[in-house]
């Protein structure tokens, strides 16, 4: 038997959760739609169709067809009137913010060959509905024990089938880095708390014992990005969870993440997300 990948210790440390999941019609103004996706989106197309755009190239998908949307991307997309997905939105992430399974552009098949991967989205999303007034969002949603780990069942055999049919068309599941021990604390403190404003490099050279142009060095070759830059993607993740249906009001979240004001937080918004904080707190397709 070959070794696994992966200690248990390891496996325990993954972000992991849904954060959109229906099957239906998508609400009428999430049909088109242009702005930052922070997640991955699963979607499975049972009637009509659906146009991407993604990093300047289009794509298209007809019913029976499937696709996987890779997280952190720019997209704009159009789904017909007569259309109806299957639907799973989630992040997958390691404790420093890594993403699990690296895609640079949609992978895609058909529900006739991937059986398995679309009956298992739908299971998912079927435990999460079994009201028939259950949100598409679930902040605030309440689950018994026996559900919330039926749903856990569906979930990660979704992602274990998800990996194998990935892998087969050029993704690859990321094992966390081998990150610089002094670096290692600096990415932690920014994945537990993500916040708009100057970087703290003064705390980190007390706690690390090297200044802001070895920190942005050591950053740059482990993460390819400034450290800057890695905040900013931490945060339009941040952002986009917290401006999910059932959260806070926008005005306390823009206070939680260090936004000088609401005009701050909205011009933050339309220039990483593309969207003012209103438009992303209407939900998601």
């Amino acid at each position: 038997m070959p070794e696994p990948e992966f200690t248990m210790d390891t496996l325990r440390t993954l972000d992991t959760g849904v954060v959109v999941a229906y099957e239906g019609a998508p609400e009428s103004a999430m049909r088109t739609r242009r702005g930052r996706n922070a997640f991955y989106t699963f979607w499975w197309v049972k009637q009509g169709a659906a146009e991407l755009e993604i990093e300047g190239r289009t794509y298209r998908y007809g019913a029976g067809e499937w696709v996987l949307i890779p997280a952190m991307t720019d997209r704009y997309h159009a789904l017909d009137e007569s259309t109806e997905l299957v639907s799973l939105s989630f992040q997958w992430d390691w404790p420093l913010g890594e993403p699990v399974l690296r895609i640079e552009e949609p992978i895609s098949g058909t529900a006739d060959a991937q059986r398995s991967l679309c009956a298992l989205a739908r299971d998912a999303v079927k435990v999460l509905h079994a009201s028939p007034d259950a949100p598409r969002t679930f902040r605030q949603t309440m689950f018994g024990l026996a559900a919330w780990n039926r749903f856990l069942g569906a979930f990660h055999s979704f992602l274990a089938e998800l990996c194998e049919v990935a892998e087969q068309r050029g993704g690859v599941v990321v094992r966390p880095g081998a990150v610089d021990a002094r670096l290692a604390p600096i990415l932690a403190d920014l994945a537990k708390s993500p916040t708009i404003g100057p970087l703290p490099y003064e705390r980190w050279r007390g706690r690390v014992g090297i200044g802001r142009e070895q920190i942005d060095r050591l950053a740059r070759q482990h993460l390819g990005m400034t450290l800057h830059a890695w905040r900013n993607r931490l945060l339009e993740r941040e952002v986009r969870r917290r401006l999910l249906p059932g959260g806070a009001v926008i005005k306390a979240v823009a206070a939680e993440l260090g936004f000088v004001d609401s005009a701050h937080f909205n011009r933050w918004c339309r220039q990483h997300l593309h969207r003012r904080p209103g438009e992303l707190r209407g939900g998601a397709a």
